[in-house]
């Protein structure tokens, strides 16, 4: 592919997202085709990634908000990238995330996103949403850090997957609104150990495909927020700090909250702010305040 470096740095935005329903009815061995059914959120709150081109036998780096990383997930992206145009990017990679990864908040997938669209405004190579896109997700399927977040991670808002697979063969409905959210991070969990495990996703797709067979009826926030407490509590992912900050809420009269999916993450909507901040501060938990996006992902300056 012929392409042209017209700037030497480019820098995309892509959304942090919560899982908060998941389901995998159907077994595919095809990249493209795999994928999960699901619903949650993508926030206002984003990764920016910015790729640099690096100096000629300067070791390739990958940075997460300024510390060196080994970046698997960011290097396969570029691998796909190469193996799409032939272009071996000379590329220093740099990641700025709002909140820390491995907490269900699909940063992998952010990161992978922002990757491929800097890599391909950086090089002119003109490749489409969608085709950027499909690069992500066989990213998050080799890497097996994520299913469906990709496809999610593809609107704004609050979405719907409603046929598995990548952008431009899945498919995925959303809505926006202005809502208030509070996110808890409070522990990283293994995404690959559940996914790996054929007996924790057989009992997560039954629970899963009630709450999406309930949403596809009717999907709004209610209803959202009831069919992800009602897969929380079914799909055996709820862990006992999670169940117990749950169940406090609730006694406070505060029924909008679930779990990121894959991680000890609470996410609220909330119905008293104030009593939700004064909770989590009796819990000596940090919680960041943010808003359900209104933008898809994007390139943001060269």
């Amino acid at each position: 592919m012929l392409f042209s470096i017209l700037v030497e740095k480019v820098s995309a935005w892509a959304p942090i997202h919560a899982t908060f329903i998941f389901a995998t009815p159907k077994k595919f061995n095809e990249p493209l085709k795999m994928g999960s059914l699901g619903a949650g959120v993508n926030f206002g709150l984003g990764m920016e990634t910015t790729v640099d081109l690096r100096k000629k036998n300067e070791e390739v780096k990958i940075f997460l908000n300024e510390q060196v990383i080994n970046g698997e997930v960011t290097k396969e992206a570029i691998k796909q990238f190469r193996i799409r145009t032939r272009i071996n990017p000379a590329v220093n990679v740099y990641h700025n995330s709002p909140v820390p990864t491995g907490y269900g908040l699909s940063t992998s997938g952010a990161g992978a996103i922002g990757t491929l669209l800097a890599l391909n405004q950086l090089y002119d190579t003109q490749l489409s949403d969608i085709e950027i896109l499909q690069m992500a997700h066989i990213t998050d399927i080799i890497c097996q850090t994520g299913l469906g977040s990709v496809l999610a991670q593809s609107v704004p808002g609050f979405e719907l997957r409603i046929e598995q697979g990548a952008p431009g063969i899945g498919k995925v409905k959303s809505f926006a609104l202005n809502a208030n959210l509070f996110l808890v991070p409070i522990a990283s969990l293994s995404t690959p150990n559940v996914l790996k495990s054929k007996e924790k996703m057989d009992q997560v797709t039954t629970a899963g495909m009630e709450a999406i067979n309930r949403l596809l009826i009717n999907f709004s926030l209610d209803s959202l927020f009831q069919e992800s407490y009602n897969f929380l509590m079914k799909s055996g992912l709820c862990t006992p700090r999670i169940a117990t900050l749950v169940d406090g809420l609730h006694k406070i009269e505060e029924f909008h909250v679930t779990m990121a999916m894959i991680g000890e993450t609470i996410v609220i909507h909330p119905n008293n702010p104030d009593q939700v901040q004064a909770f989590l501060s009796s819990k000596n938990l940090s919680y960041i305040l943010t808003n359900p996006s209104t933008q898809a992902p994007h390139v943001i300056s060269t």
